[in-house]
């Protein structure tokens, strides 16, 4: 009788405790909101989509009409015309030289518009005859921009090739790859060479 009794507790005991045990429905646990988890994946989540974005900003940092806009502040300092320009993606600048009357004027164009003068020089009397006559460097950018039918500025450089003195200038892909080489005769317009590199 006392060993039916000992039984009959433990059983008892142990059937409260797997009861307790499974105090919690499934319901139970579909409802209850873990809310370490879920701000951890969002915040993962907008971490890798940010990281994403960085990754894509290995390609040219703005569009060929900032470029544009880049070359009619750096010429609008002092009433220069534009002699060369180079897209820094890494800093995500130009650097615009322009001729001022007897100097070289050498500016940086950040992305949000702001210039500021890096250095200045006498100008080369070379280059005060390449931009005596030339077009305007935003015109024949435009120009080759159309003829193209896009791609982004990486350089333009006012030279001499062949005896005529032209717009060079080299286009990049949304990727940064080379996309185009093109020449604008500085006098006429025209489209003095083009060769598309894919």
């Amino acid at each position: 009788m006392k060993k039916m009794r000992i039984l009959a507790t433990i059983s008892t005991a142990t059937l409260a405790l797997t009861l307790s045990g499974c105090g919690d429905s499934p319901h139970d646990s579909e409802n209850s909101p873990a809310p370490e988890t879920t701000q951890s994946q969002s915040t993962d989540t907008s971490d890798s989509s940010h990281s994403q974005e960085d990754t894509n900003r290995d390609g040219p940092f703005a569009d060929t009409a900032n470029a544009i806009n880049a070359v009619k502040a750096a010429e609008a300092q002092n009433g220069g015309k534009l002699i060369e320009l180079d897209r820094e993606d890494s800093d995500q600048v130009w650097e615009i030289e322009v001729i001022e009357g007897e100097e070289e004027v050498t500016y940086y164009v950040s992305a949000d518009g702001s210039v500021t003068e890096h250095k200045r020089k006498d100008a080369d009397q070379d280059d005060l005859a390449k931009v005596a006559d030339a077009i305007s460097a935003t015109e024949a950018i435009q120009k080759a921009f159309d003829e193209l039918g896009g791609g982004y500025l990486d350089e333009c450089e006012l030279d001499e090739n062949n005896g005529i003195i032209v717009y060079e200038m080299d286009f990049d892909d949304e990727n940064g790859n080379d996309f185009a080489e093109i020449e604008i005769d500085s006098r006429s317009g025209d489209i003095a060479k083009k060769e598309m590199d894919n």
